[in-house]
């Protein structure tokens, strides 16, 4: 017989002191810890860290502008305020457009580096305010406060965009609405705390004293980044942007070096965790992950190894199947039937078409078609099957050094077939491990596999 303990209300709530359980609701989402994910304590000691010290190093900024706008000069004027202010604002709301139309799309699925060059923009725009009195003649004074200004706007855009796509992966209970605003909470206490202990800071470096005022700057500043950097690393995403699935994908496909030949069984293969990938992410540049130049276990070396697009047009890939032959209706009828073999045995639909397009001078390219209704699970596996082909192209062409393999269409064909085979008999596996190991795929809005182009097919049942 099953025993259930019913547990009051009262009982339910975490022990302590009425002031504890105030600051508890107060600052922390309800239900805390677990309706959030493991890594949000962590993420929001290193963030409380990190405004702080940013706070520290805005008053330190602020007094400086304000010299810089002429606060204690009798030649100021107040018409010369506002016109300087009308510069500046209106170059930070011009640009928050430009900025915003150009990377909003980036944003969700790379929020974790994004988050971080916020804060880098943020000290850009504090250290033109600290440094522009002391490098920069007045005549400059509205130059500076104009490009500090905009930096502050493309901080504000990708910072709020950010923190919505880091909260909507830290509520894991729908709860996106009150974790936001104890977030707001908890930003506007330690804003509060930064302010005075700032108050006090100014009391301690003089205002002619330049020196003190940039090494307590530049320490502020250092402590910023290295806590939004530590926080940034804490956070695991379970979502599989472009970076994050070319780190899974390069060490499932690399754990078998052998180029299998299609009647051979295919070994189960590991999968990396989302933990595991948090650990060797790049947080500070982006890599290109479709170059072909990140492979770490080729055998030889390859000058120029086929480059991935992803979502080019039916007719290129079509062209780059037939080579020098005239697209017809065989090679059509090829392409698709060395695509359906392996996958309609899985009951799985033709998502893509794919085809290694030969260049003379060396650059070589795999194109890939979507599907016209490709789902991000069917996308992955487009980006998984062009990758294992652009492998085993570095990988046969090391082992042979006959770069001008490739300019020969049959042979290219034959690589396309053989990757079709081995794509079919692991594409299974693979998305069960994904799925084993805590991979998301189409489940978040941060799931989202970079496509060059907007092109897509449809397929005539």
């Amino acid at each position: 017989m099953t025993h259930f303990r019913i547990i009051s209300s009262k009982q339910s709530r975490n022990g302590g002191s009425g002031a504890v359980n105030f600051l508890r609701e107060a600052f922390l989402p309800v239900g805390y810890p677990d309706s959030v994910s493991a890594d949000y304590t962590v993420y929001q000691a290193f963030d409380s860290l990190q405004a702080f010290c940013s706070n520290l190093s805005g008053v330190l900024a602020a007094r400086a502008a304000f010299r810089r706008a002429g606060v204690g000069d009798a030649s100021a004027t107040a018409t010369a305020a506002t016109l300087t202010w009308i510069m500046q604002d209106g170059t930070g709301m011009v640009g928050r457009i430009l900025y915003a139309w150009r990377v909003s799309f980036l944003l969700d699925a790379d929020c974790k580096q994004w988050r971080f060059y916020a804060d880098i923009l943020n000290d850009s725009a504090l250290s033109i305010e600290v440094l522009s009195p002391v490098l920069l003649p007045k005549s400059w004074f509205a130059f500076a406060a104009c490009l500090s200004t905009l930096l502050k706007s493309l901080c504000g855009v990708t910072g709020g965009a950010t923190k919505a796509a880091l909260s909507q992966h830290f509520a894991i209970r729908d709860n996106m609405a009150d974790l936001h605003a104890k977030e707001g909470s908890q930003e506007t206490v330690v804003g509060l705390v930064g302010m005075i202990l700032g108050s006090s800071l100014m009391y301690m470096i003089p205002d002619d004293s330049t020196l003190a005022t940039l090494m307590a700057f530049v320490v502020f500043t250092s402590l910023h980044l290295i806590c939004n950097y530590e926080g940034i690393r804490a956070v695991v995403m379970p979502s599989l942007n472009t970076q994050r699935a070319f780190l899974v994908l390069r060490a499932y496909i690399e754990e078998e070096t052998s180029l299998k030949d299609e009647a051979s069984a295919v070994m189960p293969r590991s999968i990396l965790s989302p933990a595991q990938v948090s650990r060797i992410e790049c947080i500070f540049w982006k890599l290109d992950y479709y170059s072909g130049s990140l492979w770490t276990r080729t055998l030889g070396s390859i000058v120029n190894p086929p480059k991935i697009e992803l979502g080019s047009s039916l007719d290129i890939v079509l062209d780059a199947w037939g080579g020098n032959d005239a697209v017809s209706e065989k090679s059509w009828q090829e392409l698709r039937q060395s695509f359906s073999n392996g996958l309609s045995q899985q009951g799985r639909r033709i998502a893509h078409f794919l085809a290694i397009s030969p260049s003379v001078s060396g650059r070589h390219t795999i194109f890939v078609a979507l599907q016209q209704n490709a789902t991000q699970t069917e996308i992955l596996l487009a980006y998984y099957h062009s990758l294992l082909l652009q492998y085993r192209v570095v990988q046969m062409i090391g082992n042979t050094g006959y770069k001008n393999e490739l300019l020969d269409s049959e042979w290219r064909r034959s690589m396309v077939k053989r990757s079709c085979s081995e794509f079919s008999q692991t594409c299974g596996s693979l998305l069960k491990g994904l799925d084993q190991n805590g991979w998301e795929l189409d489940s978040v809005h941060q799931s989202r596999i970079y496509i060059h182009s907007s092109c897509r097919f449809a397929l005539d049942e």
